[in-house]
């Protein structure tokens, strides 16, 4: 897991935001209780070698520590999903700027060995086999095909991360740019004509939800790629139990 300084910066400023009131109401209740001991002559009654105002001082610190562990590792963990995020998009527009560029490729195959444009090139996702996805120069436009087309780049994920076309939950599938505006694709349209993803980290109740492009009329397919993050509704086991703990607001990565 990496975090860069300004991400550790961003989840303590975070972190304080739920554990502010928490933290001065205990600390003014126990003010008030170490008084009225006072007044009772309590303050040096014993209880196995502590007096009650140590241990109240003690249960009072751990439960502090405790809120602050819990806070700042969810805070990593949605940290690790947006990296992962912009890295996906990163890519994503990396592909775009291939295809554009009409950037040549070195293909080989036991009869030639020849450079030029590809027909287009790809990105495959593949959830069901591996949890990876490949950029690689397309020669066909028939999806990935190992014996014939050539990975620029793979990059691999452990199995916190599940990753699946948003609007069929289909988990192996492909986009491939020919120009910028004419793909090929065997992923799923949304009700708006929108082609997206849908990433997400299993032990948070966070998604990210990423667009490659939108559907026109005429088939061109207009590539705005970014992403939006929110709640992921079939988590269920968010800091207050009903999947809303730690959302917060939507918002764009880049």
């Amino acid at each position: 897991m990496l975090l860069t300084k300004s991400g550790r910066r961003q989840g303590w400023v975070q972190m304080a935001i739920p554990m502010g009131g928490r933290f001065w109401t205990a600390f003014i209740n126990l003010i008030i209780y170490i008084k009225i001991m006072q007044k009772r002559n309590f303050k040096n009654q014993i209880i196995n070698g502590f007096t009650i105002i140590e241990l109240l001082i003690v249960i009072a610190i751990i439960s502090i520590l405790s809120v602050v562990i819990i806070v700042n590792v969810r805070t990593s963990e949605r940290q690790d999903l947006v990296q992962a995020t912009e890295q996906l998009v990163a890519d994503i527009k990396y592909v775009r700027n291939l295809a554009v560029s009409r950037v040549e490729h070195h293909f080989t195959s036991p009869f030639e060995s020849i450079e030029y444009p590809p027909v287009g090139y790809g990105i495959y996702f593949n959830w069901a086999g591996g949890r990876n996805y490949i950029v690689y120069a397309d020669r066909d436009l028939m999806g990935y095909q190992p014996a014939e087309d050539s990975i620029i780049k793979m990059v691999n994920y452990d199995n916190k991360f599940e990753l699946s076309d948003n609007n069929s939950e289909n988990n192996e599938f492909y986009f491939i740019f020919i120009t910028e505006n004419d793909i090929r694709s065997n992923m799923t349209l949304s009700d708006d004509s929108k082609y997206e993803l849908k990433f997400l980290y299993q032990d948070i109740s966070r998604k990210s939800i990423v667009t490659i492009g939108e559907e026109s009329d005429d088939g061109y397919v207009w590539t705005s790629i970014g992403a939006v993050y929110g709640v992921n509704k079939e988590y269920a086991g968010g800091m207050n139990g009903n999947g809303n703990g730690n959302c917060g607001s939507i918002c764009p990565s880049n």
